[in-house]
């Protein structure tokens, strides 16, 4: 699947992914009225918008799993006094980069 990011396309009629996995488009259809053509514009960037909203959530998603898989390997260690490690959310996330 494409990650993106998605932009609207040059002639506003579709989406383009830059990850190049796929090359994909998303090309959009419906009654837009030709005069307003801001109108299937603005449609198109909410849908980019969304998609790229849909993966960076994918990649936050991705480092809190590293972070809790960390965490139950420490408990399972015998280091189960989570409270007492005062980590913060940017040690989380270094400790997660770390595997």
């Amino acid at each position: 699947m494409d990650k993106g990011p998605w932009t609207v396309g040059p002639n506003n009629d579709r989406i383009d992914s830059d990850d190049f996995t796929r090359d994909a488009s998303l090309i959009l259809y419906g009654d837009f009225a030709p005069e307003e053509p801001e109108n299937k514009r603005a449609y198109l960037q909410f849908i980019a918008d969304e998609l790229n909203s849909c993966s960076a959530l994918r990649a936050r998603i991705a480092v809190l799993e590293k972070a809790v898989e960390w965490a139950c390997a420490e408990m399972n260690k015998g280091n189960r006094s989570v409270r007492d490690w005062h980590l913060t959310v940017d040690e989380l996330r270094r400790r997660a980069k770390e595997g």
